[in-house]
């Protein structure tokens, strides 16, 4: 970690890149590790100063390439979310 880079557990993630903005991680210790939980961490809309501590102690599985939309509405409250389609990871 460190330099707003981060090893982690999981795939090595530039912090800084401005196409990295939501990732996928899992729980390597603390709360839900070794359940099925996963977090949806949208990295980019977080202050700069808490970024590389949200991913503490995950292992990083992916990044978002798109539907940033989605979980925009989703974040904000309005409405039920419907799910109606999806991709593979």
């Amino acid at each position: 970690g460190g330099g707003g880079g981060g090893d982690y557990y999981g795939m090595k993630v530039d912090l800084e890149r401005t196409d990295v903005s939501t990732v996928l991680a899992v729980p390597v210790s603390g709360p839900g590790y070794g359940t099925s939980r996963f977090y949806v961490v949208r990295v980019r809309a977080s202050a700069s100063s808490m970024r590389e501590r949200l991913l503490a102690n995950t292992a990083v599985l992916g990044w978002l390439e798109s539907g940033e939309e989605v979980l925009d509405v989703m974040a904000s409250g309005a409405g039920q979310p419907q799910i109606s389609d999806c991709g593979v990871l």
